[in-house]
């Protein structure tokens, strides 16, 4: 008899994509990040875990954290196959380019080989995300410029005004 062949293939990651990109670090504070990856798995999934290595609080960089496909923690449905992890940007992290790793298992313990997704962190330089800083100053001369039109214009009409009536002996009231 020949001996039983396994053919259990691990879960096969299909979209990750972070809510955010680049992520800022703050000057205090922070923000959520949700990272979601869409899993697929016939046999059902067991576990999904991301790390996220130097983004990871200090002494967590090779943690596994569990990611999670319940409706809860920033996961939107529960068993779509989506699952999510929601971590806070904060002061401390570094700027740079940086790896997270992904891994998930299904029922029958066959796992990924490991997925990797580059996130870049980059400083809070206070301009709001997709606002050109150029884009400020051109339309705060635009309304100056109008108004400095409308200003000269105003002067012009009084001066004629002024002269015409000079010229037709004086205003009369």
């Amino acid at each position: 008899i020949p001996p039983l062949q396994d053919l259990n293939e691990g879960p096969l990651f299909v979209l990750v994509s972070v809510d955010k990109t680049p992520l800022i670090r703050p000057h205090i504070g922070g923000d959520p990040v949700k990272i979601t990856a869409t899993i697929s798995d016939p046999d059902g999934l067991s576990t999904a875990v991301i790390k996220l290595g130097d983004l990871s609080p200090p002494g967590m960089q090779d943690t596994g954290l569990m990611m999670n496909d319940d409706g809860q923690e920033g996961d939107e449905t529960a068993n779509d196959g989506v699952w999510t992890y929601v971590f806070e940007t904060r002061s401390g992290m570094p700027l740079g380019t940086f790896a997270m790793t992904l891994r998930a298992t299904d029922i029958y313990g066959a796992w990924t080989e490991d997925d990797s997704l580059a996130i870049q962190v980059i400083e809070d330089d206070g301009i709001n995300p997709g606002e050109n800083p150029a884009s400020v100053f051109s339309n705060s001369a635009v309304v100056l410029g109008l108004v400095g039109i409308l200003i000269l214009v105003a002067i012009v009409v009084v001066t004629v005004i002024i002269r015409r009536t000079k010229q037709e002996g004086g205003m009369k009231w």
